[in-house]
């Protein structure tokens, strides 16, 4: 199968950093931690922060993307997925950025067969069979477009879905292997969404 996989909040742990910058730089007390970011737009749990895509993704871009740690069992099961599936990597990262998440990519050792940086994923959705992605309005637009099929990993930001879902990319790989479940799901009822 041709599988497209995002990378922020499926692969690469960058929440644990924006936590950390933000205590070190803004609020030495805070307690907040990654389940208590419910939404892409960290401002409610991190309200010192005026511009969080200038402060975290420009201003600290390279501790966010180039320091975050793999999800637990990440690079087990994508080198598993890759002996028996074509992998293309569909990112959205801010430009610029660009370097930091390939450097990653092999600093970390995370094969893949090809890498897309682009904004509208669903461009590429006649790409694959199957997306696993973290963001809602991704896997919404994919559920309208009836390209791949998408597939959630499961963060508190995307509570709302009720499509498949998977809680890391072991689940995923398990998941892959119930190609007739995959199949079936592929004429889901079509939902709109206005905006999230």
């Amino acid at each position: 199968m041709d599988i497209l996989l995002d990378v922020d909040g499926v692969l690469r742990n960058i929440v644990d950093v924006l936590i950390r910058i933000y205590r070190r730089e803004l609020d030495p007390t805070t307690t907040i931690t990654h389940k208590d970011i419910k939404m892409f737009d960290v401002r409610p749990a991190m309200p010192l922060v005026e511009d969080p895509k200038q402060f975290f993704f420009i201003d600290h871009a390279a501790e966010v993307f180039g320091t975050a740690l793999p999800y637990p069992g990440v690079i087990a099961a994508i080198n598993e997925m890759y002996e028996d599936h074509d992998i293309h990597i569909v990112t959205n990262q801010f430009p610029g950025n660009e370097s930091i998440t390939l450097n990653w990519l092999w600093n970390w050792e995370i094969p893949y067969h090809s890498i897309s940086f682009i904004k509208d994923k669903t461009r590429l959705s006649d790409a694959g069979d199957v997306l696993l992605d973290d963001k809602l309005k991704t896997l919404l637009d994919f559920r309208v477009v009836k390209g791949a099929i998408p597939v959630c990993h499961s963060q508190p930001w995307n509570s709302e879905w009720d499509g498949l879902r998977v809680g890391s990319l072991q689940e995923f790989n398990e998941l892959l292997r119930w190609k007739h479940v995959l199949t079936a799901y592929k004429d889901y009822p079509v939902v709109t969404h206005q905006t999230l």
